[in-house]
């Protein structure tokens, strides 16, 4: 029988590390060059205690997917999250990591794993992003992991994952934790252009485009492909006025600000809008407006002006006609005038009692 590895002065040096100096089994075997399971039998084989978690944790929170908030976190996991296992070192789990400004998501989700274990904050140091600050969420827990595992997931799933249709029980909390990781709304605010975009697998796109046909009546897009990923677009304010508001419409208690923020600003700004002409009726000097896009209509009038009814046009014809088809100078002067200025009409809009967007009443600038 071979010389056992350790001694029981080792075993001593292992109890101190752990209990006095506040060090974990696997920090200790990292040290040692080992796993933290060999550390765990010495202290037992020596009669030394261990405490099985450094930092505590509900490990039965992903039992089932009861909640919407689990399902907003699982959409995370599935976007900006992994899980992992290391059979070496016999260390499963899962992590998340996001943009430090957004580290408020990792206390939330912190919150509701009522984990102790704190967040990291780390700098990139290579590859993509140099410079950029991260934070970085870990649990390691076989349960949760194996959790995970029945919900689709799996290590290195970057370009596996499948949209899990048969766990999603409601498709608004999930595929809105998907969008806050992978995804973007753009607006500009000067020629009131908005555009949805998420990345992803071919799959989880296709799951995600379906859910929308199929939940909002939005006719489906065409995936393009952005290198080894796919990417699902929406453009136009409408389209992406009625998925932004389907994917907030369950009331989140937790999103991401920045994301939610654009969203905010495009239902807010004025977007459709027109271009009118003011005119002044020739005949009685009424003051209206048309839509500027229809100036080519006036062009079948004899007159080629804007009156404000047709009685209007009508004597004013016979006032021609009676002067032998010619136009007096004061004819001339008003058809002359008949244009007398230009605005911009906005129309916002807003949820009405039956939770369905409607014109605001017309807002002129």
């Amino acid at each position: 029988m071979g010389k056992p590895r350790f001694s029981i002065e080792d075993a001593t040096l292992f109890n101190k590390l752990h209990q006095e100096d506040n060090m974990t089994l696997r920090q200790i075997a990292k040290q040692f060059n080992t796993t933290h399971g060999v550390i765990r039998n010495y202290l037992i084989k020596y009669g030394y205690s261990y405490d099985k978690r450094k930092y505590s944790l509900n490990e039965d929170y992903f039992n089932e997917l009861n909640d919407p908030q689990k399902l907003y976190f699982l959409g995370w996991i599935y976007s900006d999250g992994c899980v992992f296992n290391y059979p070496d070192k016999r260390y499963k789990g899962f992590s998340i990591k996001i943009q430090k400004k957004d580290s408020y998501i990792l206390n939330y989700f912190k919150k509701l794993l009522q984990a102790e274990r704190p967040i990291t904050y780390e700098k990139q140091t290579s590859g993509y992003c140099i410079g950029n600050e991260y934070a970085k969420f870990q649990i390691g827990s076989s349960k949760i992991y194996n959790d995970l595992l029945r919900y689709g997931l799996m290590p290195r799933k970057t370009f596996l994952l499948k949209y899990p249709t048969h766990i999603v029980t409601d498709h608004r909390p999930f595929i809105l934790g998907i969008f806050d990781g992978d995804g973007g709304i753009h607006f500009n605010p000067t020629n009131k252009m908005a555009s949805l975009s998420i990345a992803g697998t071919e799959d989880i796109l296709v799951g995600i485009r379906d859910v929308f046909q199929k939940e909002i009546g939005i006719q489906p897009n065409k995936l393009y492909k952005d290198g080894n990923i796919y990417r699902l677009t929406y453009g136009g304010v409408k389209p992406v006025v009625r998925i932004a508001e389907w994917l907030y419409s369950w009331n989140p208690p937790m999103y991401l600000k920045r994301k939610k923020e654009k969203f905010d600003m495009l239902l807010d700004v004025p977007k459709y809008g027109k271009n009118m002409l003011i005119f002044k009726c020739p005949e009685c000097g009424s003051i209206g407006e048309f839509e500027k896009r229809t100036v080519h209509h006036l062009k079948k009038y004899k007159f080629k002006s804007k009156f404000c009814s047709l009685s209007c046009s009508g004597k004013f014809n016979r006032k021609y006609q009676l002067n032998g088809c010619k136009l007096t100078l004061e004819m001339k002067q008003k058809l002359k005038e008949n244009i007398v200025g230009e605005n911009k009409r906005y129309l916002k809009t807003k949820m009405n009692k039956e939770g369905i967007r409607a014109f605001m009443p017309d807002e002129r600038i």
